[in-house]
């Protein structure tokens, strides 16, 4: 397996993830680097702010309100569903179609580790490289 850049480590390290000989990397780089003790502190302050937020409830209930009426919408008369697709996706002829744009999937996705985007690009701003 390929070994992680910094920034995955450093994001693991914080998380508790690390074992072995990656622990010990870690805690090299840490001791090692003010600019990686810095990114550290971010990530923990990232992390006991992401803590802090409020968690929302749906509500009892809100499952079986979407199924019934996602039932409904199956329900209903093809002719009904047809129409209102049909009406709803037409374009006037004056508006050309246009093929969706093909996107890749951003490197922090692709990596083991997920990333909150901002720290990818407050790392990148402190190390260019």
């Amino acid at each position: 397996m390929s070994e992680l850049s910094d920034t995955e480590l450093l994001s693991a390290y914080v998380d508790g993830e690390l074992t072995g000989d990656e622990l010990l990397r870690a805690q090299r780089l840490v001791a090692e680097s003010a600019e990686h003790r810095q990114f550290v502190e971010e990530l923990r302050q990232l992390g006991a702010g992401i803590r802090k937020l409020p968690r929302h409830s749906l509500g009892a209930g809100f499952a079986e309100r979407v199924l019934r009426q996602a039932e409904r919408e199956v329900l209903r008369q093809p002719t009904e569903r047809t129409a209102a697709s049909s009406s709803e996706t037409q374009q006037p002829e004056s508006v050309p179609m246009m093929r969706p744009r093909q996107f890749k999937e951003p490197a922090y996705r692709r990596s083991r580790r997920r990333f909150h985007p901002p720290v990818i690009d407050q790392a990148k701003q402190r190390n260019p490289s």
